[in-house]
């Protein structure tokens, strides 16, 4: 239908309301005589900002900073929050989301308080390249170990060390070698049993023991029940099992191949200077002898003998390799150490002034340890400056290391006849694990040798035909190497996991074995070790 064009008479009126009247003028333009309400449409007010105000939710003094909201139907008012954020003092931008990581929250709708607790601060410490025990001292830190070697990081007894529960610990292993969590425990057990005859030096290996008394090798496969073989008419001051073979040497060198049942003399005469200890690293057999005579062989068959001190005064009675092609050998009769930086090709002194006449020599990972027949264990990172780490009423010290663990026997050589079973984690600080009392020093009080198995059985030869046999702190908690798997937890610990930014709790150590998977994560917290 076509557009059609009409005229509105001037001055009419249109009720549409009871309080609203459209009119017209004679110009057909159509105006109110009042306020459109809302019922009809309109706001009811006569202005913009009373017009929007009253179409939305009632306003009030509590509804400051408060904004319009959908529930999907309705519309009310939701909390606006002025807030500023700040890092460090800094103003930032805020987003539509805050993520808020390692704190915790508290809500109190009574107070429309919401709390937020920031976890204390997380410092790095220097790293371990060597085994550590844990201390209170290392809460909200973070341990970092770094060696290519295996590290054990011992988790201490209440006794020990009373760590507040809740305490955080981190562990970030950087090495190349694994970290394993042992616990460390406050005794081990120890007992007594007699030997076949005064044992000279005992070793372990290919599940064997093998001992020398004098001449005689002994043989046996518990450490209880031995077999004498046949007797190499020579007396022998010391035992090793080095590179898959057994060797016993003093003024001869023999080596056995099957396990101590036969023995070849591998020089072929007497050494006018006998052989203390034989030790074989890095590709390298190196013999400390008397009045300075070193040994070197590269087989253990053909071997090269010489003085490289110059001088002939020093009796060389044990040696150690560190690593790098640098080993130590001490002198007894001259209280010195040597090291050798070319695997014992030259060496030189390094320390003049030892406290103590030195009797053995170790190697911690980290530190060297060196015994006297007084009792006494001091410790050195160079060779150079020595501290004392352990003094005692002992006279003789005998000292082992197993799963990186050092142990030692401290023994008494007049009455009361009292023998004395500590450990170490690191060399540093030593744990009395127990004491014995004897009857009278046949009963074994002076160690003179020690072995230990694979699976940890420790057995002490003393200067009399007695033998004492300790554990070892072998329990696994847990272990960073390449699986990143749990196989036995002991203690009371929550372990952790970083994991997509966040630690994520992956088991607790609540005195009892679990297995857990803990994917190729190489960062790790302690939480609550008591």
């Amino acid at each position: 239908m076509a557009d059609k064009n009409f005229k509105v008479k001037s001055g009419l009126n249109i009720p549409i309301t009871s309080a609203a009247i459209l009119t017209t003028d004679s110009s057909g333009n159509i105006s109110s005589t009042n306020v459109l309400p809302i019922t009809a449409g309109g706001t009811g007010q006569t202005s913009a900002t009373n017009a929007i105000n009253a179409l939305l939710p009632v306003q009030n003094g509590s509804t400051v900073n408060y904004v319009i909201q959908s529930d999907g139907t309705n519309i009310n008012w939701g909390k606006l929050y002025n807030q500023t954020i700040k890092n460090n003092g800094t103003t930032v931008t805020p987003r539509g989301i805050v993520n808020i990581v390692g704190a915790t929250f508290a809500d109190d709708s009574g107070t429309d308080t919401t709390t937020l607790t920031l976890n204390p601060a997380i410092k790095t410490i220097n790293e371990k390249t060597a085994n550590y025990t844990i201390a209170t001292s290392d809460n909200n830190k973070i341990i970092e170990v770094n060696s290519s070697s295996n590290v054990n990081i011992a988790i201490p007894t209440n006794t020990v060390d009373s760590i507040p529960i809740g305490s955080t610990v981190s562990i970030v292993n950087k090495g190349a070698g694994s970290v394993t969590f042992v616990e460390q425990t406050s005794a081990l057990p120890v007992s007594r049993y007699s030997a076949p005859a005064t044992f000279l030096g005992i070793a372990f290996g290919n599940s064997t023991w093998v001992a020398y008394a004098s001449s005689t090798p002994y043989t046996s496969s518990d450490g209880v029940n031995w077999t004498a073989r046949t007797s190499t008419q020579y007396t022998t001051r010391e035992v090793s099992f080095l590179n898959g073979n057994f060797y016993s040497y003093g003024s001869r060198i023999f080596r056995s191949t099957d396990n101590g049942l036969t023995w070849t003399d591998v020089v072929g005469s007497t050494l006018a200077d006998p052989i203390n200890k034989i030790e074989y690293a890095n590709g390298v057999y190196i013999a400390a002898g008397d009045n300075g005579r070193v040994g070197l062989s590269s087989d253990g068959v053909s071997w090269t003998f010489s003085y490289p001190i110059g001088t002939t005064t020093a009796d060389f009675s044990d040696v150690v390799y560190t690593g790098s092609d640098t080993w130590y050998i001490i002198s007894s009769a001259v209280p010195r150490i040597y090291k050798s930086t070319n695997n014992g090709t030259t060496w030189t002194s390094v320390s003049n002034n030892l406290s103590i006449t030195p009797i053995s020599l170790d190697w911690t990972g980290e530190y060297l340890l060196v015994t006297n027949d007084f009792g006494d264990i001091i410790s050195s990172a160079d060779g150079a400056t020595w501290t004392t780490r352990l003094s005692t009423t002992g006279s003789v010290v005998e000292i082992i290391q197993y799963n990186s663990i050092l142990y030692a026997m401290i023994g008494d050589s007049s009455s009361p006849y009292v023998v004395y079973f500590y450990s170490s984690m690191d060399g540093i600080t030593w744990t009395l694990n127990d004491t014995k009392s004897l009857s009278s020093i046949s009963e074994g009080s002076q160690p003179r040798g020690a072995g230990v198995s694979d699976s940890g059985t420790i057995i002490w030869i003393t200067n009399y035909p007695s033998l004492w046999t300790t554990g070892t702190e072998s329990s696994l908690i847990d272990s960073l190497d390449s699986s990143k798997k749990i196989s036995k937890r002991y203690g009371k610990v929550d372990l952790y996991k970083y994991a997509s930014n966040n630690w994520v709790l992956s088991g607790d150590l609540d005195s009892k074995t679990v297995d857990v998977e803990l994917n190729n994560d190489s960062y790790y917290n302690l939480m609550g070790v008591i």
